[in-house]
């Protein structure tokens, strides 16, 4: 695997002077930390995914949420899809399955539902843990049942989950999954958020808005008793995002539109790409309106999105230029599921090691 690798080194001295009266004593004491980061620049081709036994449109028995994970090949463009492996099996309380995370050590991250959604709003919905080798799940409830996307923080360590446009909840993922999330109020020019991202360790953005699209993004100041929005503009893609270390873009995903943002400009849409047609790439696929949703990037100038409505999983590839909108953009799509959720591709940020070193010196 091809990986591009940071490595961040502090040092700290602490000076302790003792005088008795006969002697002066001087004590140094260095401690010096350093972490090495890899992130992965070709991502392994396999997509974990979610999905329901029930339909929202048709609620009318306790669903169960399946998470997945299928092979993949995009030769020359073209997505090829392998056969599904189903990982795990629970019940999200609620209605609908939703995003997945990976974290620092590949396990999966999985939203589990909103009560808005299922007319249920007293009962929670869930974050889950899945251990990437053992399979075992962890779950932590957040409340009023509001967890449908989700991001993980650059740190690795915390989730931040929501659901239809309400507030945040904040999921402590280390050392072990939080028994249940910590709601964080939102302010500022949207009180409400549905998803957030990250570009690095201190800039975040937030979209404020219904599942299908046309909502309102913009900058998110985030702490982590508090987030304070400031709008910037209103999209069709405006539902999901991701950031894109290939462009440093933010990719907006919703209703049949992709959009890419400046994050150093927030209020500027780079490109824009309607995927109204790709249900017409599968002939079998009659139903009107092509509804994205989660967005996941494998840092080489291709992004893949799940859709609701048909169960697709469409592939972009924007790598000859690194905008959506290009001539030289290919697109394909393939059915994945029915009831389909949110998507990832396998592509975790890793940390590879840490040192820490402490020196002690008397004179």
């Amino acid at each position: 695997t091809t990986t591009t690798t940071t490595t961040t080194t502090t040092s700290t001295s602490t000076t302790t002077t003792t005088t008795t009266s006969a002697t002066t004593a001087t004590t140094t004491t260095s401690t010096t930390a350093t972490q090495t980061t890899t992130l992965r620049t070709t991502c392994l081709e396999r997509i974990y995914f979610s999905r329901d036994t029930v339909r929202l449109s048709s609620f009318t028995s306790t669903p169960e949420t399946h998470v997945n994970v299928v092979d993949f090949s995009c030769a020359a463009g073209n997505l090829t899809l392998g056969n599904i492996t189903d990982l795990v099996r629970f019940m999200p309380r609620r209605d609908a399955a939703g995003a997945i995370g990976i974290d620092a050590n590949g396990n999966l991250v999985v939203a589990g539902g909103d009560g808005n959604i299922g007319g249920n709003a007293s009962a929670p919905g869930r974050v889950h843990t899945v251990d990437a080798t053992t399979l075992a799940v962890d779950t932590a409830d957040t409340p009023n049942g509001r967890a449908l996307q989700l991001a993980l923080a650059p740190d690795g360590n915390t989730a931040w989950a929501a659901g239809s446009s309400g507030p945040l909840y904040r999921v402590s993922l280390s050392p072990v999954l939080a028994s249940a999330a910590i709601e964080v109020p939102v302010s500022g020019d949207d009180t409400a958020v549905t998803q957030v991202a990250f570009t690095d360790a201190v800039d975040a953005f937030y979209i404020n808005g219904p599942d299908t699209g046309n909502g309102r993004f913009g900058s998110l100041s985030l702490s982590m008793s508090s987030a304070v929005t400031t709008f910037a503009l209103t999209h069709p893609a405006a539902r999901t995002m991701t950031f894109d270390p290939f462009t440093g873009l933010l990719l907006l995903a919703g209703n049949s539109w992709l959009a890419q943002v400046d994050p150093l400009s927030p209020s500027t849409v780079v490109a824009s790409l309607d995927l109204s047609a790709v249900a017409g790439i599968n002939a079998n696929l009659t139903a009107p309106g092509v509804q994205l949703d989660q967005v996941s990037c494998d840092r080489t100038g291709k992004c893949f999105v799940s859709e609701n409505t048909y169960g697709m999983m469409v592939l972009v590839d924007y790598s000859a230029t690194g905008l959506v909108d290009a001539a030289s953009t290919t697109v394909d799509a393939r059915w994945l599921a029915d009831n389909l959720a949110g998507a990832s591709i396998d592509c975790p940020l890793e940390v590879i090691t840490t040192t820490t070193t402490t020196a002690t010196t008397a004179t």
